[in-house]
């Protein structure tokens, strides 16, 4: 006697809400996001483009222009994504205890909107050991 497999769907989905009341995140490869120059800037708070500390975190506020809703906020530093906000409207967001790698960070900050992205607003933070 031969037995053969007999494939059952699921007694229920697994992981699915009966509400559907939340927002799956979108899946993206930020890279592959078109630079939209049209997309208002985001600002940040740095008064300079450098800035020199001897602390191993630190904070940096970002404003989002009132007019975009639905934005995912990014912080990169050297390349990696570091943190985000997502789906916020216009505002000011604190990105808190970034951390720093010893030396130069070159932190970018950017929004996305649906398939666009914004262009970077950039700052360089040096750290220095015991200044």
């Amino acid at each position: 006697m031969q037995e053969s497999a007999v494939q059952k769907p699921p007694e229920s989905n697994i992981g699915e809400s009966g509400k559907q009341d939340y927002q799956t995140p979108d899946i993206y490869e930020i890279s592959s996001l078109r630079i939209d120059s049209k997309l208002p800037d985001l600002k940040i708070s740095a008064l300079q483009d450098t800035i020199h500390t001897d602390s191993s975190a630190i904070q940096i506020s970002v404003t989002v222009p009132q007019k975009i809703s639905g934005a995912d906020i990014f912080l990169f530093n050297n390349d990696k994504k570091k943190d985000m906000y997502y789906q916020v409207s216009g505002g000011n967001y604190i990105f808190r205890n970034i951390f720093l790698d010893d030396s130069a960070n070159n932190l970018v900050f950017l929004y996305r909107l649906g398939s666009r992205r914004s262009l970077p607003a950039k700052l360089v933070v040096i750290k220095e050991p015991g200044r």
